[in-house]
């Protein structure tokens, strides 16, 4: 799916509920971004019996291409800890998060995943989200 850049027109893109497993897991199909320099992900976090939610982005340079985990340049304090190029949302709580990627126009394909580092019984946590993207 594209988020037509450049000259982004679309508006966001709905990413669908997806379960959280115990491994990194797609979450939602890879976009086609290029031109953007940043991407932000409107994330609903229904956190069921799960603790520690990750969730990161893989970034490509061709859409069936190997994927790089992306950087994170910065954090919100006591919102989110930054780790190993992913997000953690400590707050092990429902929840609705903004989270934000910087790159520079330079990336063509971006695929978000996402994992409990502790997965509980049912109802395991579930995240749902909307993608937009902008220019400086």
């Amino acid at each position: 799916m594209a988020l037509n850049f450049p000259g982004a027109t679309s508006g966001p893109q709905a990413i669908a509920a997806q379960d959280a497993t115990a491994a990194w897991v797609d979450f939602g199909a890879q976009l086609y971004i290029a031109g953007a320099a940043h991407v932000m992900l409107w994330t609903a976090l229904d956190i069921g019996n799960s603790t520690g939610i990750l969730v990161r982005a893989l970034l490509s340079h061709a859409a069936a291409g190997d994927e790089y985990v992306a950087p994170i340049l910065a954090g919100a304090a006591g919102v989110v800890a930054v780790q190993d190029h992913y997000y953690q949302l400590t707050d092990d709580v429902d929840q609705n998060i903004v989270l934000e990627w910087e790159l520079g126009g330079a990336v063509p394909y971006i695929q978000f995943q996402i994992m409990a580092t502790v997965l509980g019984v049912a109802p395991v946590a579930s995240i749902a989200a909307s993608v937009t993207t902008g220019r400086y």
